[in-house]
C-alpha cells in the first residue's frame, strides 16, 4: 500500500471523530489489494457506520446503507451481516 504518513493521520483522526468516510475511500481504492490479502477491513467499516446509525435510532438511514453497501459482501460475509458477531 502505498499511502505516506500524512494520510493516514488523517484518516486516524478523523475515525477518532467518529468520521469513517476517509477510511472508507482509501478502503475502496484499496479494495483490490485488501482482497487479496483477504483483509475485510471495508466490510467492517460499513458494518461500523450502519450500527452506528442503528445505536442513534436512525433506522431509515440504516436500512439504505445496508441497501446500497452490503450489497457486495452479502456472500462472502453472511454471518457478519447475519451471525452472531454483528456487533461485534
Amino acid at each position: 500500500f502505498k499511502t505516506n504518513f500524512t494520510e493516514m493521520q488523517k484518516i486516524v483522526a478523523s475515525i477518532s471523530e467518529g468520521d469513517l468516510k476517509p477510511v472508507l475511500l482509501w478502503t475502496q481504492t484499496h479494495r483490490t489489494r485488501l482482497a487479496t490479502i483477504g483483509s475485510s477491513l471495508e466490510f467492517k467499516i460499513h458494518k461500523k457506520q450502519f450500527i452506528s446509525f442503528v445505536l442513534q435510532k436512525k433506522s431509515q438511514e440504516a436500512i439504505e446503507y445496508a441497501r446500497k453497501n452490503f450489497v457486495p459482501f452479502g456472500f462472502s460475509h453472511k454471518n457478519g451481516l447475519f451471525g452472531s458477531d454483528l456487533l461485534s
